[in-house]
């Protein structure tokens, strides 16, 4: 399961406690709150989904769910 941006070491939870304050409804809008999502980018439509659906662990993605 993924349940983190691997490279700031943010887990999801705290990422979602963040959009929700901010009221930050995609990734960019959250990045200009909290870093994420900066180096290698993997976590990124992860993030997307839990802001989509309120979930903050998630199945891995094969290469074509991310297109």
């Amino acid at each position: 399961m993924v349940d983190r941006c691997i490279c700031f070491s943010r887990p999801f939870t705290e990422l979602k406690r963040i959009a929700e304050r901010e009221d930050a409804r995609d990734v960019e809008a959250l990045q200009c709150k909290v870093d994420f999502g900066l180096k290698c980018g993997l976590c990124k439509p992860y993030v997307q989904r839990m802001l989509d659906t309120g979930r903050t662990r998630f199945p891995v993605m094969r290469k074509i769910e991310f297109d």
